[in-house]
C-alpha cells in the first residue's frame, strides 16, 4: 500500500475531480430517477453487445475448444446480440423529447 505522502500530486487532483463527478451524478440520479434507469439499461445493453460479439468470435475462431462448445458460444453470442439490439431499440422508442 502506498502512503498518502508518497502519492503524486495528479492522483490527489484526480480523486477530487472524480469525487465531484460522483457527487454530481448522485444528485442527477436523485433528481431524475428515470434517467438513471435509462442510463443503466443502456450501459448494460451495450455491454451485452460486446459480450455477444466476443462469444461469436470465440466460437468462430476458437479452434482449441471442442466443437459443441464452439457451437454453444456462437448460439449464445447471437442470442445476446439479438437481445441487446431489442433492448436498445425499445429504449429508443421510449425516449420522449
Amino acid at each position: 500500500m502506498v502512503a498518502i505522502e508518497k502519492m503524486p500530486g495528479w492522483t490527489c487532483a484526480a480523486e477530487i475531480v472524480l469525487g465531484l463527478v460522483s457527487l454530481f451524478a448522485g444528485a442527477l440520479v436523485l433528481a431524475y430517477p428515470g434517467l438513471a434507469f435509462f442510463t443503466l439499461v443502456a450501459i448494460l445493453a451495450v455491454g451485452l453487445i460486446f459480450l455477444g460479439l466476443r462469444d461469436i468470435v470465440l466460437g468462430a475462431m476458437g479452434t482449441f475448444l471442442p466443437r459443441w462448445l464452439r457451437a454453444a458460444d456462437i448460439v449464445f453470442g447471437l442470442l445476446a446480440f439479438i437481445l441487446s439490439a431489442i433492448v436498445i431499440a425499445s429504449l429508443e422508442s421510449q425516449v420522449r423529447p
